[in-house]
This record gives structure tokens, C-alpha cells and sequence, in this order.
């Protein structure tokens, strides 16, 4: 039995780090804008970037706690672009 949940568990456990690297990734992307000085288009590109992150976490979803604290960080970067 033990062995059959390794199996399991392993390749699971390697998507799920693929989805966080993705999540971080967009976390990033968000930061980006804050910099970037874009004016009108800023609306636009959050809106792709919340949409992007909901297609990501429909396909991997992680651990509840896991996936609300990049949720956090990702609107705080969202809220830091719209600040500036």
C-alpha cells in the first residue's frame, strides 16, 4: 500500500511545486506593474492576470493555507500598482 501511494505522491507532488513556481511567477508579474507606470492599460492587465490565476488554480489547486497566502501576496502587489 505504501508503495502504491509513493507512486501517487510523487508525481503529484511535482505538479503541485510546478503550480506554486506558476503562482509565484504571477505574484512577480503583478509587482511588476507597479513600476511600470501604465496609466489606462493597468485595469487591463490585472484583469488578465486575475483571470490567468483563476484558470491556474481550477487546473492545481494546493493547500488552502498555501494557496491564501500567494493569494495575499498577489493583491497586495495588485493593490501596491493601482497605489502608485
Amino acid at each position: 500500500m505504501n508503495d502504491a501511494v509513493h507512486r501517487i505522491e510523487g508525481p503529484l507532488q511535482a505538479v503541485r511545486r510546478q503550480a506554486r513556481g506558476e503562482r509565484e511567477a504571477l505574484v512577480q508579474r503583478a509587482r511588476g506593474l507597479a513600476g511600470e507606470g501604465r496609466g489606462r492599460d493597468l485595469a487591463g492587465e490585472v484583469r488578465a492576470l486575475q483571470a490567468e490565476w483563476q484558470a491556474r488554480a481550477k487546473e492545481v489547486p494546493l493547500a488552502r493555507g498555501e494557496e491564501q497566502a500567494l493569494w495575499n501576496d498577489f493583491r497586495s502587489a495588485i493593490d501596491a500598482a493601482f497605489a502608485a
